[in-house]
C-alpha cells in the first residue's frame, strides 16, 4: 500500500510540475512587447498676443490681431533648419499658445516677416502689426484738364523708398483723408491691370490695391492712383505747397516679454494698491 501511495504521489507531483511549467511558458510567451516611454512634453509655454496698432497723426487705435499665422522652425547644432516644430493661429481675441523646448527658433509671422528668438522659460511673444501714414518720397501729377487744377480723375504717380531691413505692407493711399484707387490700364479685351503692378497680378476685376502688396527691404515702389471725388486744388498751390497725400504702410514688430504673464496675473492686486495710494493721497 505504501508503495502504491508513493507512486501516486510522485505521479501527482510530476503532473503538477508539468502544469506549472506550461503555465509559466504561456505567461512568458504571451507577455506584450515592452513599449518605449512616451516622449516628454516641451518644457516651456509660449503665449502669443497679437495687436493691430493704427496710428494716424496723434490718434492711436489698437485692436486684437486675429487670424495671424505664426510658424516656428527649430535649430540644430549646426544652426537653423527648415523643420517646422510648432504652428499657431491667433483667435478672435488675438491670442494663441505653443509649447517649446529650450533653444533658438526662427519664427515667421504671416507670409513675410521672420526673426530669431531664444526660449529658456515660460514667456509671452507680443506681435504688433503697426499701420502708419507715411509721406511719399516724390510724386508726379498728370492733369487731364486744361484748367490748371488738380481734380477728380487726374492721375498721381506715387514713389516711395523703403529704407528698412524688413518688408512694408501697402494698406492704401489717401488724399485729403479720401481713399485713392489705382489707375486701371487696359491690357486686353475685358481685362484691366493695376498700373505698376507685377505681371503675375495683372488681371483683375477692379482697381483696388492688392491687399498682399509689399515693398521689399531697401526697395523703391511706384504706382499710379486716381484723384478721388471732392478734390479741387489750384495747380500753383499743388506745386508750391504740395498735395495732402499719404501712403498707409504696415510693419510687424515682435518682442519677448518674460514677465507679462506675472503682471497679468497680479493685475487685480496692482490695481487695488494703486487705488489705495490714491485714497491716501486724497486724504
Amino acid at each position: 500500500m505504501k508503495s502504491g501511495s508513493s507512486s501516486l504521489s510522485v505521479i501527482i507531483q510530476v503532473i503538477l510540475f508539468a502544469i506549472s511549467v506550461g503555465i509559466s511558458s504561456f505567461v512568458v510567451t504571451s507577455w506584450p512587447d515592452p513599449e518605449p516611454p512616451a516622449e516628454p512634453l516641451p518644457e516651456h509655454t509660449l503665449s502669443i498676443e497679437a495687436f493691430n496698432v493704427k496710428t494716424m497723426g496723434d490718434e492711436i487705435e489698437s485692436t486684437p490681431g486675429y487670424s495671424i499665422d505664426v510658424y516656428f522652425y527649430g535649430w540644430s547644432a549646426n544652426g537653423p533648419t527648415t523643420e517646422q516644430v510648432a504652428f499657431a493661429t491667433t483667435n478672435a481675441s488675438g491670442v494663441a499658445e505653443v509649447l517649446l523646448d529650450t533653444g533658438n527658433y526662427d519664427i515667421k509671422v504671416g507670409q513675410s516677416f521672420s526673426d530669431t528668438i531664444y526660449i529658456d522659460k515660460n514667456a509671452t511673444l507680443v506681435i504688433s502689426q503697426i499701420i502708419a501714414a507715411e509721406t511719399l518720397d516724390s510724386l508726379r501729377i498728370f492733369s487731364l484738364t486744361e484748367d490748371w487744377v488738380v481734380t477728380e480723375g487726374d492721375i498721381i504717380e506715387a514713389n516711395f523708398l523703403n529704407q528698412l531691413d524688413s518688408a512694408l505692407k501697402v494698406h492704401g493711399m489717401t488724399m485729403d483723408s479720401r481713399e485713392m484707387n489705382l489707375k486701371c490700364v487696359e491690357v486686353a479685351e475685358g481685362a484691366v491691370a493695376y498700373a505698376g503692378a507685377a505681371a503675375a497680378a495683372r488681371e483683375a476685376s477692379g482697381c483696388k490695391l492688392d491687399s498682399d502688396e509689399e515693398i521689399a527691404p531697401f526697395s523703391a515702389w511706384t504706382n499710379k492712383f486716381v484723384v478721388p471725388q471732392g478734390i479741387l486744388v489750384e495747380w500753383k498751390d499743388a506745386v508750391n505747397e504740395g498735395l495732402d497725400i499719404s501712403i498707409e504702410l504696415g510693419r510687424i514688430e515682435i518682442k519677448i516679454d518674460e514677465y507679462r504673464n506675472v503682471r497679468l496675473l497680479n493685475n487685480a492686486e496692482l490695481d487695488e494698491s494703486v487705488q489705495e495710494d490714491e485714497v491716501e493721497s486724497n486724504e
